[in-house]
């Protein structure tokens, strides 16, 4: 799709479009809370794409995680802009659950603000790594290549950072049943 595109394929182009805008969108979504910027840095991405297309080659990589490293560096740019940190704004606390009563809801709060504080205290790369993996969904090929890392790497520092935090909740836990 990449090289029809790069040929004026408008056809082309747009389906690429169609199969990038949903990464893109989760990616910036995730990272921006305002909905206007959000929407920007989508333009802007797609923007510099179509600056960039003849330049792109689709053998170096999945245009995915060219398309992801664009929108990371452009919401590094905003954010360095705007001096704002995604982990200490309250825009992105959950809404209660209404099924829920208000001891439940109150703990499931303390839970959620535990896990929020352990996540921001992890080291930026790895709050990185783990919001590309689950949050943007993207495959491990593609992280790589977004952080300039090998696959494998990826692979080993996501499986390592899951079994560390499995460990720090399961201890967590334990304490808890022992104040119960």
């Amino acid at each position: 799709m990449v090289r029809r595109s790069q040929r004026g394929d408008r056809k082309a182009f747009r389906r690429l479009y169609l199969e990038l805008y949903g990464p893109v969108f989760r990616f910036v979504r995730n990272r921006v809370v305002v909905q206007a910027d959000v929407e920007d840095l989508v333009s802007q991405v797609f923007f510099r794409l179509l600056e960039s297309l003849q330049t792109i080659d689709p053998k170096r990589g999945s245009i995915v995680a060219y398309a992801v490293a664009v929108a990371r560096r452009l919401v590094s740019d905003h954010h360095a802009r705007h001096r704002f940190n995604l982990f200490d704004d309250g825009a992105a606390a959950s809404i209660p659950d209404a099924s829920l009563g208000p001891l439940d809801r109150l703990v499931s709060n303390e839970e959620r603000d535990a896990l929020r504080a352990e996540f921001a205290a992890l080291p930026s790369d790895v709050r990185e790594l783990l919001l590309l993996r689950f949050v943007d969904e993207l495959r491990y090929a593609d992280i790589a290549k977004v952080m300039e890392l090998t696959e494998a790497g990826v692979r080993q520092r996501v499986s390592r950072v899951r079994r560390e935090l499995r460990a720090t909740w399961a201890a967590r836990w334990d304490r808890r049943e022992l104040v119960r």
